[in-house]
């Protein structure tokens, strides 16, 4: 949440699992539960993610971060999401 790139992704594997948290600066943020669409760095769907945390902007220095979690194997794929429609 202090990178001034916002470039640091932190990532979580157990049990064929994947957990990515990201920051996220758009004004609709996520609800834990919600199923957002997991993007590669060119913006491509992978696929389905569920958001299962979220660090509010307020308390961020004005940047959300969310955690959503994945099949492990797009651990080092997924960097972004799309909510609604892809």
């Amino acid at each position: 949440m202090v990178c001034p790139g916002q470039a640091i992704f932190l990532l979580k594997a157990a049990e064929g699992l994947g957990q990515i948290t990201m920051p996220y600066e758009f004004r609709s943020v996520p609800k834990i539960g919600d199923s957002v669409h997991a993007l590669d760095r060119e913006g491509k769907v992978l696929g389905e993610a569920k958001v299962i945390r979220v660090f509010p902007a307020d308390r961020n220095d004005g940047t959300a971060l969310l955690t959503i979690q994945v099949p492990e194997h797009w651990l080092f794929t997924a960097r972004a999401i799309s909510v609604g429609e892809p």
